[in-house]
């Protein structure tokens, strides 16, 4: 609700109304790699560089832990199909022979 609020007060040209919509909601939701970005976009609008660069740093460290999370899990998957087929195979072999 708070980001869709930012994105109005955005769309108003209210940018330290949005800003201060994304800032709770990143206190509510720290883990939401967009929240960073939308707000790195506002301070970078509002010149405000060092505050900018911070919050887009932020954002890329979250969406590297994003993609080694999703690795991590794919990995997991495949890991787990491996056995399966491999359990699979020495059965198959055996109603084979």
């Amino acid at each position: 609700l708070l980001v869709r609020e930012g994105d109005e007060l955005v769309a108003a040209n209210d940018l330290s109304g949005a800003l201060n919509r994304l800032d709770r909601a990143s206190v509510l939701d720290p883990n939401q790699p967009e929240i960073e970005y939308k707000a790195a976009r506002l301070l970078d609008l509002q010149l405000r560089p060092v505050e900018a660069l911070m919050r887009y740093q932020r954002f890329l460290l979250s969406m590297e832990l994003e993609v080694i999370k999703a690795q991590g899990e794919a990995n997991a998957r495949l890991a787990e199909a491996v056995a399966l087929a491999q359990q699979r195979i020495v059965i198959l072999e055996r109603q084979v022979k």
